[in-house]
């Protein structure tokens, strides 16, 4: 589990996981913002600034490393029951 911008950050991992075709499931919380940056200016200067972020699209940037990627709006959606992993898509 991640949040979006700290799966940006990260997302190499994901190209590595396919490579090997090692079984991998992220689930990417979407808040638009650098949370621990945000947290960590916030202790040590007591204000943030500019930690929001517009994200790409992630599904499809998942789907660029080759990987599968959905996009869960609800948390009764039916994708919540299928398993993703870094399986290369068909």
């Amino acid at each position: 589990m991640r949040g979006d911008d700290s799966f940006l950050m990260t997302s190499q991992e994901m190209e590595t996981a396919v490579r090997e075709s090692i079984p991998l499931t992220v689930l990417v919380l979407v808040d638009q913002e650098y949370g621990l940056l945000t947290r960590q200016t916030e202790l040590e200067l007591g204000r943030h600034s500019h930690t929001r972020s517009i994200n790409p699209g992630l599904v499809a940037h998942t789907k660029s490393f080759g990987a599968r990627g959905y996009a869960i709006e609800a948390a009764d959606s039916p994708r919540c029951a299928t398993p993703s992993t870094t399986t290369r898509s068909p």
